[in-house]
């Protein structure tokens, strides 16, 4: 019999929690499942409420702070043949988990990669973070392989095929020794701050397993809706984009992340610098100098950032329960 296993990592979000894990059980599927909810700071006491609420849940502690970490806990706790990831900001939509996890269990591929929209777009932050991109250019159907990681010339544009905010992963790949668990040096509450999805989406690719993005499978997402959660959030993207780029170049030997540092990153900042300035010319304004000068201190703060990430990561995986 098919069955999934929904993992959600949560730090501090009692609310949002509460509201994924309903939006959840209303799924109306005949797909077996279990929730597995991951507390990545159990000495908060905020999910005790939520264990009352919802015992058909299984909730596990991972002490260690950071996305990553937390993941993996859940990929060890998972008993099914999927694993499905989604972040405890979300809201599922009517008829999720069916598309999330169909085109696996119908052998049509190995990961399945869910659609992100806004739950609303008010702030001037959650403009910007729309207007920057956000999650949408990853609206629309599309199919990845190694062949497309060999058309990207010498870049690595990632971001392209999406994140694991929503996803449907087989669990088998997680054990596969080209692909693994995710990369406990980055992600959130990392020095690093995030690209641990991309990492693993580029070893998948790498891998040559078929990923697939599916509309069908569409979440509601809170996005940061203040001017300095949003600069943290750039400063983390671009932050974790050195450090992939570095991991990539070291332990892949893949020459694109250093032309991806050295030369497609400058170039595309400088391009949208000038567009700034075209628009600030004719007398608009995007995106605020400050929000631009947050990134490139990421960018900037990278290698010391890794460094101090995988010396984190290392005493952190010392200190796990034997």
């Amino acid at each position: 019999m098919n069955r999934a296993s929904i993992v959600i990592c949560t730090c501090n979000r009692a609310e949002a929690l509460d509201r994924l894990l309903a939006s959840i059980l209303r799924q109306q599927s005949g797909l077996a499942f279990e929730i597995i909810v991951v507390d990545n700071h159990p000495a908060s006491g905020s999910t005790a409420e939520l264990k009352t609420k919802f015992p058909q849940v299984r909730w596990i502690e991972e002490p260690r702070s950071g996305v990553s970490f937390a993941r993996n806990a859940g990929v060890r706790a998972a008993t099914s043949e999927v694993v499905v990831f989604v972040d405890d900001d979300m809201e599922v939509s009517p008829g999720w988990l069916d598309a999330i996890v169909g085109p696996i269990f119908m052998q049509s591929c190995d990961v399945v990669l869910g659609t992100v929209s806004p739950v609303r777009v008010e702030s001037e932050a959650e403009r910007l973070f729309e207007a920057y991109g956000a999650h949408g250019h990853q609206r629309s159907p599309a199919r990845f392989d190694a062949s497309w990681l060999r058309r990207r010339g010498w870049s690595l544009p990632l971001w392209q095929v999406g994140g694991i905010g929503n996803s449907a992963i087989r669990r088998s790949l997680f054990d596969d020794h080209r692909v693994g668990l995710f990369e406990e040096a980055l992600g959130g509450g990392s020095p690093a701050g995030s690209w641990e999805d991309l990492y693993l989406l580029y070893r998948l690719l790498r891998a040559d397993r078929i990923i697939l993005r599916e509309p069908a499978a569409s979440v509601k997402h809170a996005h940061r809706d203040t001017m300095d959660a949003l600069a943290r959030q750039l400063c983390e993207y671009r932050r974790g984009e050195v450090c992939f780029c570095l991991l990539v170049l070291f332990r892949h030997r893949d020459p694109r992340a250093l032309f991806h540092l050295w030369l497609w990153i400058p170039a595309w900042r400088a391009n949208l610098f000038v567009a700034e300035l075209g628009r600030r010319f004719r007398g608009q304004r995007l995106f605020p100098l400050r929000l631009m000068l947050r990134e490139w201190s990421g960018y900037a703060s990278g290698p010391v950032a890794l460094i101090a990430s995988m010396r984190r990561a290392a005493r952190l995986r010392a200190r796990a329960p034997h």
